[in-house]
């Protein structure tokens, strides 16, 4: 069974709230306007991520300089600009939050596209390159613990890192065999980690952890999982995946395997 997924549908510059259960219900869903950040001269945003209190994260266009700008919004305080690392141009994006409100995502630095977690106490904080890298980092995924994954450059090329704020920023490495390329998308409170590596069939869908390092979610006669998206706490993830029926999402268990959805 899937569980805590995500029953919020995301749009651009709106919400649609899912309610879990429909049964004689009146209403299926509603939508919220979440407006703009003040002083933008354009409405359009791009909300991608909601934690369980409904605070939604994305990226807004557009300041009056013409960037974009990464946004926290809740139904209290509207949506509100998070700003910019300093040392570069004015532009960042926001791609997940966390139960806490805080945001990750990457913005322009001296170092061109970095990394970034941004919480309401410290603002926006850079989060470094992986060693070798000098000029890439973006995130795309946190847990409730502060946890960070995303991807950087690397001397040989990209490869997905976690990072929390004891340790830093830590390679997660690539597939046995493979050269050198992962991303990573998500990653639920106990570190575990999915996205996507390279593999000898191209991108394939992976998942991390402390024990097992990276590895692919297996092999399947109809088909292979390209992008793992999202993973919750039983380690239950979510993707896309190319078929004979051509692309299509996919919900995979640890223990049952794939179902193609």
């Amino acid at each position: 069974m899937l569980l805590k997924f995500r029953k919020l549908v995301l749009g651009i510059g709106f919400i649609a709230v899912v309610p879990a259960s429909v049964e004689g219900a009146d209403e299926l869903y509603h939508v919220t306007a979440i407006g703009r950040i003040p002083g933008s001269p354009r409405p359009t945003s791009s909300p991608v991520a909601i934690n369980e209190r409904t605070q939604i994260a994305g990226t807004a266009c557009c300041l009056p300089s013409n960037q974009l700008q990464a946004f926290i919004w809740d139904e209290l305080n509207g949506m509100v600009g998070l700003g910019d690392l300093p040392g570069g141009v004015e532009a960042s994006e926001g791609w997940a939050i966390n139960n806490l409100g805080h945001v990750a995502g990457a913005g322009n630095s001296k170092n061109l596209i970095e990394a970034f977690l941004w919480t309401p106490e410290n603002g926006m904080i850079p989060l470094g390159e992986l060693p070798g890298g000098t000029t890439f980092s973006r995130a795309y995924g946190m847990n409730d613990l502060d946890q960070i994954v995303g991807i950087s450059a690397v001397a040989k090329g990209d490869e997905a890192f976690l990072w929390d704020a004891r340790n830093g920023m830590f390679g997660l490495g690539d597939l046995p065999g493979a050269n050198v390329g992962s991303i990573a998308y998500d990653v639920n409170n106990a570190g575990q980690v999915c996205g996507s590596g390279v593999s000898e069939r191209g991108f394939e869908a992976i998942i991390w952890d402390k024990v097992n390092g990276m590895r692919t979610l297996g092999n399947f006669p109809d088909g292979f999982p390209v992008d793992a998206l999202a993973i919750n706490e039983l380690g239950q993830v979510t993707g896309i995946g190319a078929t004979a029926r051509g692309a299509m999402a996919f919900f995979w268990d640890p223990n049952e395997g794939i179902e193609w959805l």
